[in-house]
């Protein structure tokens, strides 16, 4: 897993956009300071213990400013502790001045996020280590592999990659096509087509949860219910399905997620790393 996160997950052209929106045309403070003719060297350090996300491509912003030496110290997914060093870049003051604060964001955000994975992670493994945590397939456009590396490097799976990598019957489907009462013929032909698929449909009730299973459906994703809705929904399916796989979906947190693992479902699928606070760290800038 380590070699797939050392890995830089997203393009040349995207991070190269990234300086040009950063910089614009030129530095004008570093121009007219003649920043660009003194060798310096910046230091990012972080002042909380934090798992590490997206260094790769910090580095790699730095690499395409035009710095000479780069170092890295903390690869994602690994530990850093405060005061810990991070990265460490040679070069000429223009090209570490044309990159820092984008690598200081990079980081801070997704090793936010990469931390808060984690601590979910370890509460889960702690309480129950049969049920899985997912991380729901948010974010914007254009930084979705970032959230993606976050997801992996803070020990969690991501739940759907994209639409053609799962079938999973939405509210909004079910809305559409005029009930639940209607998708019985679609499972049917869904299971034909796609035997190697599971099918999932999301329910919120005990009656959904109950029609789902009885069509055939292989999974249900019981979404937005409280932590007793969920449990009663679960003993409740379970009694007569034994075999079906049930996903809790939601704002699940450190603050109630205790509350779900009790239901004992198979899957916990989270939306609230995204709204992770980012990590502290400061970048240090010396000449040599």
């Amino acid at each position: 897993m380590s070699t797939i996160l050392n890995r830089v997950w997203i393009s040349d052209t995207a991070l190269k956009r990234w300086i040009r929106e950063y910089v614009g045309l030129f530095d004008i403070t570093s121009l007219l300071l003649d920043i660009y003719s003194i060798n310096g060297e910046a230091m990012l350090i972080v002042e909380e213990e934090c798992v590490i996300s997206c260094i790769e491509e910090a580095a790699r912003v730095c690499k395409l400013a035009g710095v000479s030496k780069i170092e890295i110290f903390k690869n994602s997914g690994n530990i850093a502790k405060p005061g810990d060093v991070i990265l460490k870049v040679v070069g000429d003051g223009y090209s570490i001045h044309s990159s820092w604060r984008i690598v200081q964001n990079l980081v801070t955000i997704f090793s936010g996020i990469a931390t808060k994975i984690r601590n979910l992670v370890n509460i889960v493994k702690t309480y129950d280590p049969n049920i899985v945590l997912a991380v729901a397939r948010r974010g914007p456009p254009g930084l979705r592999n970032l959230l993606l590396k976050s997801t992996i490097a803070g020990g969690a799976i991501p739940y759907r990659l994209t639409l053609q990598d799962s079938i999973i019957i939405l509210r909004n489907h079910i809305q559409l096509l005029g009930g639940f009462e209607q998708i019985q013929k679609y499972v049917n032909k869904i299971k034909r087509q796609y035997p190697f698929k599971l099918v999932c449909i999301e329910v919120t009730n005990i009656e959904e949860a109950l029609q789902a299973a009885k069509i055939g459906i292989d999974m249900i994703q019981i979404t937005d219910t409280s932590p007793e809705e969920a449990h009663y929904i679960i003993s409740e399916v379970r009694r007569e399905y034994p075999n079906i796989i049930i996903a809790i979906y939601g704002d699940i947190d450190e603050n109630n997620i205790i509350q779900y693992i009790k239901s004992r479902p198979n899957i916990i699928i989270t939306t609230t790393p995204y709204n992770a606070k980012p990590i502290k760290t400061k970048t240090e800038i010396r000449k040599i």
